[in-house]
């Protein structure tokens, strides 16, 4: 598992490193920013979460589901709570309190766990994890904004117009419904939502252009924001997890997914809501490189 996740943090880095190169070359416009966070959350991420559903229906693996959106939800609104009292214990405020709660609330939960996930788990591993991160970016898209915008109105109407909500719903649909996906289509999905982690973390790269690299790595607040992401978080939920269940895999995945770093689309947020994206990036930087430590750790925990 520690060469799944070394390589895995390697490509991120890769990622990121191609987004600092453009950003140096003054290729990475305002036009092109813009851009990237609209194809990001309108073509790719949606094109990602309905081919995730395209799998056989069966009545196991319907329960399997339905046992991993009851603890998603848990495991959302635990990280939500957690989240909120680390930032009072720290005395986060005003944006910065929000950049917090969603940046531990949001993780990176396929691009690095569906590797480790098929390796440890097979196809029922597989399965959980795409119900956690459905659930997760269901979440996102909603609350999620709310708190990065400041806003606490919801706009059901363009809730149900987001993209990555419709694709979600149509994903359950078809599911459901046992509605295959032409393979035509399935490859068109596969190749847009491949896309999704490399564009995301190459604009990262592009807002962590500005930053110093000495300056972040020495950052206590992008240290502290790491060490409470990658290593408390996981602690609790684990502990919690074995305490009301005995299921091998649902611990598991509740281990990873509690313990990877922050979500790439954190920053796309954060600067479209707050103009904090350089600033996110710089969580999502950190705590990307010090995962590929603290995974394993966390592994073993197990």
């Amino acid at each position: 598992m520690l060469t799944i996740v070394f390589y895995q943090t390697i490509s991120l880095i890769v990622y990121m490193l191609i987004g600092v190169i453009i950003k140096a070359k003054g290729y990475f416009t305002k036009q092109v920013n813009v851009f990237l966070g609209w194809f990001l959350t309108n073509i790719a991420l949606p094109s990602a979460i309905l081919r995730s559903f395209h799998m056989e229906y069966t009545e196991e693996i319907k329960k399997i589901m339905f046992t991993s959106f009851l603890f998603s939800i848990v495991l959302i609104l635990g990280t939500l709570s957690l989240s909120y009292v680390f930032s009072v214990i720290f005395k986060r405020k005003n944006v910065e309190r929000r950049m917090w709660v969603c940046c531990f609330t949001f993780s990176s939960i396929l691009f690095i766990g569906m590797p480790i996930v098929e390796a440890l788990y097979g196809e029922v591993g597989l399965i959980v994890l795409v119900i956690f991160n459905t659930v997760a970016n269901l979440v996102l898209f909603t609350l999620g904004i709310m708190i990065f915008s400041n806003s606490y109105q919801l706009k059901w109407k363009k809730v149900v117009q987001t993209p990555a909500i419709i694709a979600a719903l149509v994903g359950i649909i078809l599911f459901i419904w046992k509605i295959p996906i032409p393979n035509f289509m399935y490859n068109s999905l596969k190749y847009l939502g491949d896309m999704t982690v490399p564009l995301s973390m190459i604009l990262n790269g592009a807002l962590f252009y500005s930053s110093s690299f000495k300056k972040v790595f020495l950052d206590v607040d992008n240290l502290l924001f790491s060490f409470i992401r990658l290593l408390i978080f996981p602690i609790v939920f684990i502990s919690f997890m074995k305490f009301v269940t005995d299921n091998s895999v649902l611990i598991g995945i509740v281990a990873l997914v509690s313990g990877m770093p922050t979500g790439a689309l954190n920053a796309v947020f954060a600067e479209e809501y707050a103009q904090k994206g350089e600033k996110v990036s710089q969580y999502i930087t950190v705590s990307t490189i010090i995962s590929m430590f603290t995974l394993p750790l966390i592994m073993l925990f197990i």
